[in-house]
């Protein structure tokens, strides 16, 4: 230890209320076995053992990003959904007492360069809750979902690259909750 002060530690920034702090110091033990003495600060009626810290730094690591030659990742990234339910915005239809789900068939590919960071946003109408997510296949594409408030998911597709000619498919399964359209049914 170094007779002179290289450093100044006040009791008041330990969160403590510590009378005397520094009343005696010792310096000769390493408490956590890092090779480095450990400093034991007394007070009245405590002690406190003051660990070696390293500093803060920062390095970079390479990434390569197998984008081609120009280093810009051109994806086209093609959604294909198709529901078990027939019919269209021209031609609606009633939904039977008895049917209680949706199911939404949905194939994802990457027909460019590698995709990052790619992500599949859903947004639910009031009536559609959110029931399930089923991969269709092996696939090596890792897809999760996380929920966003209310009736919106994020599901990021094979993070963190979404690769060149990489396709997954998957069902969603939709459960209707009539009690939304209750206050916006009209009857003939």
């Amino acid at each position: 230890m170094k007779n002179s002060r290289c450093q100044r530690i006040e009791a008041a920034a330990l969160g403590w209320s510590l009378r005397d702090f520094g009343i005696s110091v010792d310096g000769r033990t390493d408490m956590d076995g890092d090779g480095l003495v450990d400093v034991a600060v007394g007070a009245q009626g405590a002690a406190v053992v003051l660990r070696h810290r390293d500093p803060p730094g920062s390095f970079q690591i390479p990434f390569f990003k197998d984008c081609g030659d120009d280093d810009e990742c051109v994806t086209d990234l093609v959604l294909k959904a198709t529901t078990d339910i027939v019919g269209s915005r021209q031609s609606p239809h009633i939904l039977r007492k008895g049917r209680r789900r949706m199911l939404v068939q949905v194939e994802l590919e990457n027909r460019g360069e590698n995709a990052y960071n790619a992500s599949l946003w859903l947004q639910l109408p009031g009536n559609l809750h959110f029931s399930s997510l089923v991969l269709q296949e092996p696939s090596s594409v890792k897809l999760e979902c996380s929920t966003l408030g209310g009736q919106r998911r994020r599901c990021s597709v094979g993070y963190p690259v979404f690769r060149s000619q990489a396709k997954v498919s998957f069902t969603l399964e939709l459960e209707f909750s009539c009690s939304v359209l209750l206050d916006r049914a009209e009857l003939p």
